[in-house]
């Protein structure tokens, strides 16, 4: 079968100012097409026991309602795991998500969030790509995911780069007399990596309505950009403390 390949865009715009002149971080994804495969839904089993006969007694017990325990916050990844995608742009968006929060509500909250990050994170693999302004590259077909304990619905790509030749990478890659930005922050600050993994994030996830969070972008400057200022519009407050816990 063949995949005609879209692009997931991160948006790489002018310091001050986001024009349509701007230059544009984007990452790739194969357009999905049938899916190829699908992972088991994760399920809960409650054994079936049979119901004793009730004994006579005077004094009758009334029955406690059975309540579902919620599911916790994933632990972080093992540092060895994070290093694949940068160990401080990971810790600092779980640190992000695992808050109660704007940000982590629009994510679908703590558990489903960091579930995902994680499962991302885990997939991730480090590549030297030619073109410096691709941030990731998702490819091939995607497992559809549903785990039932958490009520997590999202998608993971059988492949996942991050580009060591792009903005996410640790060493400047563009010139000081070009400053650029991603969404609001300067390229290559932790706001700026922090918001292009938040944005790579919300294409994975489903809303309640079924939808992915953000919707694909493709080679579409305006709908990746709009997909940035979106994340960047519920996740700027802890986005922009980055910063400051630098100072």
């Amino acid at each position: 079968m063949r995949l005609r390949q879209i692009f997931l865009a991160v948006t790489l715009v002018p310091a001050l100012q986001m024009s349509a002149s701007a230059q544009k971080i984007f990452s790739e994804m194969d357009e999905p097409g049938k899916m190829l495969f699908q992972t088991r839904p994760i399920e809960i089993v409650k054994a079936n026991t049979p119901d004793l006969p009730k004994q006579p007694s005077e004094t009758a017990t009334p029955s406690v309602p059975e309540v579902a325990s919620p599911a916790p916050v994933p632990t972080p990844l093992p540092l060895a795991i994070q290093r694949k995608i940068y160990t401080d742009m990971y810790l600092d968006v779980y640190r992000i998500l695992k808050e109660e929060n704007s940000c982590s509500r629009f994510f679908g909250g703590a558990v489903k969030a960091i579930e995902v990050l994680n499962r991302l994170t885990e997939q991730i693999k480090k590549k030297r790509l030619d073109n410096h302004r691709v941030a990731f590259k998702m490819s091939g077909p995607y497992n559809d995911v549903r785990n039932r304990q958490t009520g997590a619905s999202y998608r993971l790509f059988e492949q996942v780069l991050v580009n060591t030749n792009g903005p996410l990478a640790l060493s400047p890659f563009i010139s000081a007399t070009h400053s650029q930005t991603i969404g609001r922050f300067r390229t290559n600050t932790r706001e700026a990596r922090a918001l292009v993994l938040l944005h790579e994030l919300g294409h994975l996830l489903q809303g309640p309505d079924g939808n992915w969070l953000l919707p694909n972008d493709g080679a579409n400057y305006e709908v990746s950009l709009q997909n940035t200022i979106t994340v960047q519009s519920y996740c700027l407050k802890q986005l922009t403390a980055l910063g400051k816990s630098n100072d």
